[in-house]
C-alpha cells in the first residue's frame, strides 16, 4: 500500500513496511504550471527595475529556454522511437529529457520564489522585524 501527502510543494510517498508504519521511499518536487508561472511573472510589480528586473528577466528567459529544449527532445525521442533515422540513440535523448525535467522544476521553483519575493510589500522594519 502506497500513501502519498502533500507538504510545502514536496509529494512525500510512504510504503507500508510489515509492522504498519508507512516509510519514505521516495520525495518529489510537484511540478510548477507554466502557465500559473507566467501569471506569477506577469504580476511582479512594473516598480521593480534595475537588477531586480535583470534577475527576472534571466530567470524567465532560463526557464523558456529549458522548456522549448525539452520539448524539442520530446518531439525528437518520439521521431527515434517511431523509427525514423535520428542523430542521437533514443537512450542519449532519454537521459537529456531526463535531466532537462528535473532541472525544470529546479527553475521554476526559483522563479516562483523570486516573483514572490519581488511581490512582497516593501515596508519598512525596525530591530524588532515588526513594519513601521
Amino acid at each position: 500500500m502506497v500513501v502519498a501527502a502533500v507538504t510545502t510543494g514536496r509529494v512525500h510517498r510512504a510504503a507500508r513496511n510489515p509492522t504498519g508504519r508507512p516509510r519514505t521511499t521516495t520525495c518529489e518536487v510537484v511540478p510548477v504550471n507554466p502557465h500559473l508561472l507566467q501569471e506569477r511573472v506577469a504580476s511582479v510589480s512594473e516598480a521593480v527595475e534595475g537588477t531586480a528586473l535583470s534577475r527576472l528577466a534571466a530567470h524567465k528567459a532560463t526557464a523558456d529556454a529549458c522548456r522549448e529544449r525539452a520539448r524539442e527532445r520530446r518531439g525528437e525521442l518520439e521521431r527515434v522511437l517511431a523509427g525514423a533515422d535520428g542523430a542521437c540513440s533514443a537512450l542519449d535523448l532519454m537521459l537529456e529529457l531526463d535531466a532537462l525535467e528535473r532541472v525544470q522544476d529546479r527553475i521554476d521553483h526559483r522563479l516562483a520564489d523570486l516573483c514572490d519575493a519581488l511581490s512582497e510589500p516593501r515596508s519598512p522594519r525596525y530591530g524588532d522585524a515588526q513594519p513601521a
